[in-house]
């Protein structure tokens, strides 16, 4: 809570509901599959990495042009930008031509991206009873102190600390599914398999005193912070950042009356950042600005 901003943090919105409510029985690949139907193949490009957003002289026949990493290009009369604020943090600055705006430039920097990761542990079948959700881990004392070091190797000794549990995950009642954030997430994604794995035992044999559970048949976890398409997880106002930061990430370039670079995503939210809720609200904040613009 040291790191995060105070204005920023009273202006996000909790909606109504059971924030541990893991009981979800469908997923984003579900809700993949819905927007999929309404949108032809042949618009779907896949392996087409951008590397460069031109915005051309108003009055152009082509607006926006983009370029992939592979030399093709393709023009436009609109480029909504949805990447994450983690590649932005790290893409921004070459990314765009012209340069985006200073404003903008300031407020991707003073924006904070975390991570947060999930380990999924399959086991042959429940070691557990069958009205257990969860198994949850008391922390000790010294445990939140250690982990906020901004030294990863000082981490090697304590990133398992930042697992505080492992809930029965819906859809397959034989997984359990923990979570881990900060700079033990990213700590956690330089270890092998092997390594993840032992440790996550280790906790549960250590926190249920029960030197008989078994290992997992297989372990699977995401590395949010490694993978170069995303660079961590979700957006959050740290001190030194303002709400108004999200605002003036989500202004559209050269301006809010000529749209040409739009900017979505959950980071740019002013009351939802860091949800899937608010990438999705934002997304369709965009998608109706260009329908009013060619009205």
């Amino acid at each position: 809570m040291d790191e995060l901003d105070v204005g920023g943090y009273l202006r996000f919105d909790t909606l109504a509901g059971d924030p541990y409510d893991n009981n979800l029985q469908t997923t984003f690949s579900d809700l993949l599959r819905v927007i999929e139907d309404d949108v032809p193949d042949t618009k779907i490009l896949l392996n087409k990495p951008v590397s460069k957003i031109r915005l051309n002289e108003e009055g152009n026949a082509s607006p926006v042009t983009v370029q992939t990493a592979d030399g093709a290009t393709y023009e436009a009369n609109h480029v909504i930008v949805s990447v994450s604020l983690g590649c932005l943090k790290e893409k921004a600055a070459e990314m765009f031509e012209p340069s985006l705006p200073t404003y903008k430039l300031k407020t991707i920097n003073r924006l904070a991206f975390g991570t947060m990761n999930k380990i999924f542990l399959q086991f042959d079948e429940p070691f557990w009873d069958d009205d257990v959700d969860g198994l949850m881990f008391v922390p000790e004392e010294t445990s939140e102190a250690l982990l906020l070091t901004s030294d990863l190797a000082d981490l090697a000794d304590v990133w398992h600390k930042a697992i505080n549990g492992f809930y029965v995950s819906a859809q397959h009642p034989n997984v359990l599914e923990g979570s881990l954030a900060g700079r033990a997430a990213e700590y956690m994604e330089t270890l092998d398999d092997r390594t993840v794995t032992d440790m996550c035992v280790r906790q549960l044999r250590l926190h249920l005193k029960d030197h008989n559970v078994p290992e997992p048949v297989r372990m699977v976890r995401s590395a949010w912070h490694g993978n170069p398409y995303a660079r961590g997880s979700y957006s959050y106002i740290p001190t030194g950042a303002s709400a108004q930061d999200t605002d003036e990430l989500a202004t559209p370039v050269p301006s809010a009356a000529v749209p040409r670079l739009l900017f979505t995503g959950e980071a740019t939210h002013p009351t939802l950042y860091s949800t899937a809720h608010g990438a999705y609200l934002a997304g369709r904040r965009e998608a109706k600005r260009i329908v009013e613009f060619q009205k």
